[in-house]
């Protein structure tokens, strides 16, 4: 187990115990379901690196450098949303709010019909 794998542990468990703790405390808050995505995402990516990064075989390797990478295009939006609803600006920014997530759905089906085109080796 190298340093980079330890550090997506890391990353797993603290971004799991930040959802929690802010999902929990006030569940129905603007900003708490954007805040739960996005650390929720980092969770996702932390995971995918660390198995990335402690696999010795190249199948597996490539699995989890995809799920790593496809984890990420979930990071920008969910916290471009919880940004926009700390600043109290959600309700006049909802359309363009729904297109950058169907850009991003639409990144993600595609890159999971043609998974070679979005990483295609180790």
């Amino acid at each position: 187990m190298n340093h980079l794998s330890i550090s997506g542990a890391v990353v797993l468990v603290s971004s799991l115990f930040a959802a929690a703790i802010v999902y929990f405390k006030a569940p129905k808050k603007d900003i708490s379901i954007p805040w739960t995505f996005s650390s929720l995402s980092v969770a996702f990516w932390g995971l995918g690196l660390f198995f990335g990064y402690n696999t010795e075989q190249k199948d597996l390797a490539l699995f989890w450098t995809r799920f790593l990478n496809l984890s990420a295009l979930f990071i920008s939006i969910t916290f471009l949303h919880f940004a926009i609803a700390f600043s109290n600006k959600l309700r006049g920014k909802i359309k363009e709010l729904c297109f950058y997530y169907a850009g991003t759905f639409a990144y993600f089906i595609i890159a999971i019909i043609f998974p070679s085109m979005f990483v295609s080796d180790m």
